[in-house]
């Protein structure tokens, strides 16, 4: 269903890192998504998606007019957040981030005097 659409929007007050931009992003959706610092992470504005401040209608409509005219990079867009993704949002790589910050935590640990 998800490759049938251009652009994926969401327009939370408040949201962790949403499953559905990842999904939207792998499926070579344009993101649009709240100004919220998880999200930035991902989205560079006016380079791989844009954000916007959910208060604000303006806003709003300004940055679905500017998701709209990217269509036409749609493409590229897709490529880059693929990479992106492929970079960050890896269950494998993050695991083994998450192991070597735990066996270093465990040495700091084991080299404190008790």
């Amino acid at each position: 269903m998800l490759r049938g659409s251009d652009v994926i929007v969401s327009s939370v007050l408040y949201d962790g890192l949403p499953i559905s931009m990842l999904e939207g992003m792998a499926a070579g959706l344009i993101p649009v998504y709240s100004n919220q610092s998880p999200i930035l992470e991902y989205i560079r504005p006016g380079i791989n998606g844009f954000v916007i401040d959910p208060r604000d209608p303006e806003d709003i409509a300004v940055q679905l007019v500017r998701a709209s005219r990217a269509c036409e990079h749609r493409t590229e867009i897709a490529a880059y957040n693929a990479r992106l993704l492929a970079e960050k949002a890896n269950r494998v790589s993050n695991l083994a981030r998450v192991d070597a910050l735990y066996a270093a935590l465990f040495a700091v640990r084991q080299a404190e005097p008790r």
